[in-house]
């Protein structure tokens, strides 16, 4: 008898373009995996599509071929496959771009096979067991595996190169607090669209993705005295509401000014201004509250900036690192959660990413810390300074995995 009922998955990528491919590699290869994956071995075909069902559609069957024959037979024939399926369906493959992206996803498996994809995927079952292999001596490269993986994280970035042009543009280099961390020009907050005008749209921002939106969290650096403006013109443009500040030392300094205005003052942004609300302490953080107002319209925006010095490297235990996120979560986000430290480096980075971490585990249960390291440090080099960085997300990967087994043993009792 034909079952009256079965389940049917959908997975949409989003953020592909038309006739085009996206930027980015790794969540490619990460999609086709799972999606494919999903479909076991008495299910029917995986059904393709995008527009017209040849361009996109034929470089996932192409990709999720290829993978499959590496696995099975550690050779393939590109050409080959896709003048095979061609005959079957025309112009599967439209582009030339298209047909290159296919030989940089295959490239980009072929490096995590040097560490093995059984070693990436996380679950509740194998966290314990991958954290203890994690400082394992690998001969083969003279490094530990956790320091492995740090250096496939960091080596494909000078491919990008060229697309970190805009920053360091000459009228732009005195907005950059160091030319070592960057925004790439696609992930670049424009204070203003018109693209003619690099220099006047320039902020040394990048835009980060979490687990719902590709733009959760705009990642930056202090605002210096000349670029305090153009941070609020970005917390106005992109409706931003909460700002998180994290702190060391380097608050003391006397390059890192108040970035707003006192409580009795008004800072004029031009089209709208700034007045500090409200400010007070609780536990170990300190709120202050501002409203922002168009001078022309009937206009405002209200935003909490919640600043924290020390994180992460005073969380003992390391679970108290996630008091923060807990307290961000808590807050009504309506736009991007800007999030910087004094660079736009590794603190507000690894804040961002325990925050997708949290949501994803608490979603799915499964999480790949490695792909999400390196998609940050795709998008944002320069953000992870040494593999302990690394190691640190994986800690808090075993203290969320051991979290939501309680959790969902609580469940079912």
């Amino acid at each position: 008898l034909i079952n009256s009922e079965r389940f049917v998955h959908q997975f949409h990528f989003t953020n592909w373009p038309d006739h085009g491919v996206p930027l980015f590699t790794l969540p490619v290869l990460s999609f086709i995996r799972y999606s494919s994956d999903c479909n076991t071995e008495t299910g029917g075909p995986i059904v393709v599509h995008c527009s017209a069902g040849v361009g996109r559609t034929g470089t996932y069957i192409v990709i999720d071929t290829m993978l499959k024959k590496i696995h099975q037979q550690q050779s393939i024939n590109i050409p080959c496959f896709l003048k095979h399926i061609r005959q079957q369906r025309n112009f599967l493959v439209q582009t030339e771009e298209q047909f290159i992206f296919i030989y940089d996803v295959l490239n980009e498996a072929a490096q995590l096979s040097n560490i093995g994809y059984n070693n990436l995927d996380l679950n509740k079952y194998n966290i314990d067991y991958i954290i203890k292999t994690l400082n394992i001596y690998d001969n083969d490269f003279n490094l530990t595996r956790i320091e492995k993986q740090f250096q496939l994280i960091i080596e494909q970035i000078k491919t990008y190169n060229h697309q970190l042009s805009i920053g360091h543009m000459e009228e732009n280099l005195a907005k950059n607090r160091t030319q070592a961390i960057l925004p790439l020009n696609s992930c670049c907050v424009l204070l203003s669209t018109d693209r003619k005008k690099p220099d006047r749209n320039y902020i040394n921002a990048s835009y980060i993705h979490g687990y719902y939106r590709i733009d959760q969290f705009i990642i930056t650096q202090h605002p210096m005295m000349n670029t305090i403006i153009d941070f609020w013109q970005m917390i106005w443009n992109t409706n931003a509401n909460i700002i998180v500040s994290l702190y060391g030392d380097e608050k003391s300094q006397s390059d890192v000014p108040d970035f707003w205005p006192l409580a009795n003052q008004i800072m004029n942004c031009g089209s709208f201004i700034v007045c500090l609300t409200n400010e007070y302490f609780e536990y170990e953080y300190i709120y202050r509250d501002f409203l922002l107002r168009s001078v022309e319209e009937n206009i405002k925006l209200e935003v909490k900036l919640i600043s924290c010095t020390y994180w992460p490297e005073t969380c003992s235990p390391i679970k108290t690192s996630f008091n923060l996120i807990n307290t961000i979560k808590n807050l009504n986000s309506i736009g991007p959660i800007v999030v910087h430290d004094f660079f736009g480096g590794h603190r507000a980075a690894t804040f961002c990413a325990l925050y997708t971490m949290n949501e994803q585990i608490e979603n799915e249960g499964i999480l790949n810390v490695y792909e999400l390291a390196k998609f940050y440090y795709l998008k944002r080099p320069g953000i992870w300074r040494h593999h302990g960085d690394l190691l640190f997300l994986y800690r808090c990967a075993e203290i969320l995995f051991r979290e939501y087994k309680l959790s969902n043993y609580d469940h079912r009792c």
